[in-house]
């Protein structure tokens, strides 16, 4: 072969190599983002929960029958929930499904929440499933970011009209202001099936809450931790109604239950209050109203320590079968942040005091509270615990 050739055949041999690697890296480096897009692209289911374990000891002044212990404690895993939610392959839609298997349910997984949300316009959105009712803020508040270590009696219990089977439709009526509708078969209609005698034949639901400021998020709990910034304020009322006999299963009364709230956070420091009324109308028989107050604060000595005091009351109807026993109850306490500015980690602490005969009342499902259905007038109870966000 000619001298003269050889570098120029040299020279195409490197040209080819340079022209393949080039080709070979621009093909990685467009599967590389064709596998970025991919994952990108895919929906993102997200897991979380928390555990909240507790020690409780109650002390009851009087018992059931001479010889019976005066105190009731032990260990108890009060709620252990978890849940699953993400996109839905639908636009601008989402869904959550929300298990608690904590020692109210004996341990077994019952279904909380199960329900599909589809942003409509803007502020608006539809929710379908099982949710809270959304009336009563206490409730709404969830259980990981209450300020005492449970809810009222009042708020929590009583008055708690839990979860629906519905529709529910979520608009800003104002810059400032948020309304919730929604229809249903009657409260407390967790995991119920149709006939139930426990339905209703149709009900709503309407709550209204306006904000001092456009930081909503302020309002998701009850505490204000310090540098929280000025003072914010949220107002609510709500009101539900439904009626039954009309179908099979379902009693014939009419329920009616109306609150108004209102909520001020500042910088380290909380205060909410609240009033609740129930109207229970049965044809042939005696109408029943029942009244329940809540008022609480707390205030952060340190950084991570807050102390808190919430005082409630339930008056009952002397009509109401299932008691007409006047109740109050007393808290007061300290919860210790674990994280700074957060209630993914803490311990909390409080005394509570319930005056009023329990067994001769209006409410009848202690459950995790820590009191007792004995007869009496007084109980002491103490609760210590640990909350674990994940």
């Amino acid at each position: 072969m000619p001298r003269p050739v050889r570098p120029l055949i040299a020279a195409l041999l490197i040209a080819s190599a340079a022209a393949s690697a080039r080709a070979t890296s621009e093909s990685e480096r467009t599967l590389l983002r064709s596998a970025a897009l991919e994952e990108h692209a895919q929906p993102k289911i997200k897991i979380g929960g928390f555990i909240q374990f507790r020690y409780s000891a109650t002390h009851a002044k009087e018992v059931p029958a001479p010889g019976d212990p005066h105190w009731a404690l032990g260990f108890m895993m009060r709620r252990a929930e978890v849940y699953l939610k993400g996109p839905l392959p639908l636009p601008e839609s989402s869904f959550k499904i929300k298990w608690n298997m904590g020692s109210s349910n004996g341990g077994f997984a019952k279904l909380d929440d199960a329900y599909a949300n589809k942003t409509l316009e803007g502020s608006t959105s539809l929710r379908v499933g099982q949710f809270k009712v959304p009336l009563v803020r206490e409730q709404l508040i969830s259980s990981s970011k209450q300020l005492c270590v449970e809810r009222s009696l009042t708020g929590g219990s009583i008055y708690n009209p839990s979860r629906m089977q519905g529709v529910m439709l979520t608009t800003d009526v104002a810059d400032n202001a948020n309304l919730r509708l929604a229809i249903n078969d009657g409260t407390r209609g967790q995991n119920r099936n149709v006939p139930g005698t426990d339905r209703a034949d149709i009900g709503g639901v309407a709550r209204l809450e306006l904000y001092s400021t456009k930081d909503r998020k302020r309002f998701e709990d009850y505490t204000s931790f310090r540098g929280s910034g000025d003072m914010a304020t949220i107002f609510g009322i709500g009101g539900l109604a439904q009626t039954g006999g009309a179908t099979l299963g379902t009693p014939n009364q009419n329920f009616f239950q109306s609150t108004a709230d209102i909520g001020l956070e500042g910088d380290g420091w909380n205060a909410a209050g609240a009033i609740l009324v129930s109207y229970l109308d049965m044809p042939g028989s005696s109408s029943i109203f029942d009244f329940g107050a809540t008022v609480q604060g707390g205030f952060f000595v340190t950084d991570l320590v807050e102390l808190f005091a919430r005082y409630s009351t339930s008056i009952a109807s002397e009509r109401n079968p299932a008691g007409s026993a006047d109740l109050q109850t007393i808290n007061g306490g300290f919860t210790r942040y674990l994280i700074p500015d957060s209630n993914a980690a803490k311990i909390m602490v409080d005394i509570g005091v319930l005056l009023g005969d329990l067994s001769n009342s209006n409410f009848t499902s202690p459950g995790g509270l820590g009191y007792l259905t004995t007869p009496g007038n007084r109980q002491v109870s103490a609760r210590i615990q640990l909350q674990v966000v994940f």
